[in-house]
């Protein structure tokens, strides 16, 4: 199987070549276009309660689809629905990967996903943020961004707090949680920032350069 980014200066796509047999999943609704050799099939990842629990928490649709080359050669192109970047994280036997919902396009390989809770504050009165993907296997998986990727490299006890409208990806897997922004709830809500993510090192951390629910409200502004 052969796979690569293209035109990810603007509005990337994910161009997957598969051999006879060869299959991977992506995102429902996902596909710009295929091969007539290529098959599809819609799955519910881990089963339909899995399926609706992700759904419902962690913000992923509800299936997948599984594509795969029959009797010849193949090709599927995919398109995420966020204008911006894609990015490609190699997965290996021991790793975890963490996701913000809404933001898988594709998976490579034998990847496992399952939504998990993170750690909250008290009084937290908003669902933003409480769930994410874990990812687990050996393989890539492909996530989508909102403009262009910032990639964060944080060394061994080293403290830092990212904006959860910009956190995309991330590897630490006891050492992060989420917090409100300010020393007050009214400082949080005020400044606009809401709720932060902090982590300790070692980790790395991918953003994304834009903000879908600032750029949303933005458009609605213009909309008047």
């Amino acid at each position: 199987m052969q796979y690569e980014i293209q035109h990810q200066e603007a509005n990337a796509i994910l161009r997957v070549r598969l051999a006879p047999g060869e299959s991977f999943r992506a995102a429902s609704g996902s596909l710009l276009g295929k091969s007539a050799s290529i098959t599809i099939r819609g799955i519910a990842e881990g089963g339909p309660l899995k399926a609706i629990t992700r759904a419902m928490l962690g913000g992923e649709k509800l299936f997948f689809m599984s594509l795969q080359a029959e009797a010849v050669d193949g090709e599927a192109i995919i398109a995420p629905s966020l204008p911006g970047q894609i990015l490609l994280l190699d997965i290996n036997d021991g790793e975890e990967y963490f996701i913000q919902g809404g933001h898988f396009l594709a998976s490579i390989g034998e990847i496992n996903l399952e939504t998990v809770v993170q750690q909250v504050p008290p009084g937290l009165l908003t669902g933003e943020g409480l769930f994410v993907l874990r990812a687990k296997g050996k393989g890539t998986l492909a996530v989508s961004l909102f403009g262009g990727t910032y990639e964060v490299t944080l060394a061994e006890g080293e403290d830092y707090l990212f904006d959860n409208g910009h956190l995309v990806a991330w590897t630490a897997p006891d050492d992060f949680t989420l917090q409100k922004s300010g020393r007050s709830w009214f400082s949080s809500l005020v400044s606009g920032e809401g709720f932060l993510y902090r982590f300790a090192g070692p980790a790395r951390l991918w953003l994304q350069r834009r903000n879908p629910r600032l750029f949303n409200q933005w458009m609605k502004r213009l909309g008047g």
